[in-house]
């Protein structure tokens, strides 16, 4: 593979592992009939602008932290 080609596959395999997931998981969330939710994902799910963490405070969700 090129070097663009190999990085149209990671551009894509992010999008649709990692962005893409986020997204569904919004969804899924929002049916939750539950108003306190404790929810444990892979590192790979927190960052960035699509990051879930980002996503669910954009959703007007409220994070806390818990307690070490």
């Amino acid at each position: 593979l090129s070097r663009a080609e190999a990085d149209d596959l990671m551009a894509m395999t992010e999008d649709r592992l990692i962005t893409q997931r986020n997204i569904d998981w919004i969804g899924v969330l929002e049916q939750s009939p539950e108003t306190d939710i404790a929810v444990a994902i892979g590192a790979l799910h927190l960052p960035g602008k699509t990051g879930l963490l980002a996503l669910l405070a954009a959703d007007g969700w409220q994070l806390t932290n818990l307690p070490r």
